[in-house]
């Protein structure tokens, strides 16, 4: 095993970029899209942690395990697609309306808050995978809190049956 490389400063796409491992965003530092899209499809338990804000319209292509997405921009406009492995997202990670999340495949979505929560944005679900609203569950060493409910505004549509695993209402 090895150490997974963390990126400190501002973390700027010139062109679609595929990772395995990495830490961003560490200290405040931004990760700017642009209309590029970031590709991550890693297999560790802590493979992909984004703490930074995210702008851009480009695509958050997830297919791997370990995902942590936990900025705090809604400026972000680009789409969320998670096909494979699980992802846990932080709803202000999500960005604005005109983005969209789908899940597809055997792709796993938590949506993680610790209070009431609202977001605009339009999901699509499908696949074999499964949705959830988690309590304050942050990276690897988990956490939980109170119970929370999660509305979603921007619409939901299912392609297939879906799995929700939420132990917060929905």
């Amino acid at each position: 095993d090895y150490m997974i490389p963390t990126i400190q400063a501002n973390l700027i796409l010139a062109s679609n970029v595929a990772v395995n491992k990495a830490n961003i965003g560490v200290g405040g530092a931004t990760l700017a899209l642009g209309s590029n899209a970031l590709t991550y499809s890693g297999s560790a338990s802590c493979g992909l942690t984004i703490l930074s804000d995210i702008s851009g319209s480009g695509a958050l292509n997830l297919t791997g395990t370990g995902i942590n997405v936990r900025g705090t921009n809604s400026s972000y406009t680009g789409p969320i697609n998670v096909t494979a492995g699980t992802a846990r997202i932080a709803p202000a990670a999500l960005g604005t309306s005109a983005g969209a999340t789908t899940v597809s495949g055997t792709g796993e979505l938590a949506i993680i808050h610790y209070t009431d929560v609202s977001s605009a944005e339009p999901f699509t679900l499908g696949g074999s995978g499964s949705f959830s609203s988690a309590q304050n569950y942050w990276g690897c060493s988990g956490g939980s809190g109170p119970a929370a409910n999660l509305t979603l505004t921007g619409g939901v549509t299912l392609t297939s049956d879906m799995v929700y695993k939420g132990e917060n209402n929905l």
